[in-house]
């Protein structure tokens, strides 16, 4: 197969540029991390993360998770659902994801760790 012809099959399947987005991931994430020095970060280590997300927008919590399970020592788990996990402890990390910002499972399970008073 061709250059040519796999960039006409990418354009084809990808029709929202998904691959475009996670080509700009790595520029993204140097660039949030430089502008967000204002966020306070509890500077203990989390027993496990939960990242909350839907379709691409979980694309970030399985990355992360692919990264933890190569190199890291803290679970990482991409959760797909509208509650939280039983398994979830008090001092977890709970990162949310959503593209459009109305994700019905993501804010149901953000919702319930709000509640729970989780990170």
């Amino acid at each position: 197969m061709s250059d040519v012809e796999i960039a006409d099959l990418v354009a084809s399947l990808d029709s929202e540029d998904m691959l475009g987005f996670l080509r700009l991931f790595p520029t993204d994430f140097a660039t949030q991390m430089k502008i967000d020095d204002t966020i306070e970060v509890n500077p203990t280590t989390p027993s496990s993360v939960l990242c909350l997300g839907m379709g691409g927008s979980a694309a970030a919590g399985d990355f992360l998770a692919s990264l933890a399970n190569y190199q890291g020592d803290t679970q990482v788990t991409t959760w797909r659902n509208y509650q939280l996990p039983n398994w979830i402890e008090d001092d977890s990390l709970v990162v949310a994801t959503s593209y459009s910002g109305n994700t019905e499972e993501t804010l149901d399970a953000t919702s319930e760790a709000v509640e729970k008073g989780l990170d």
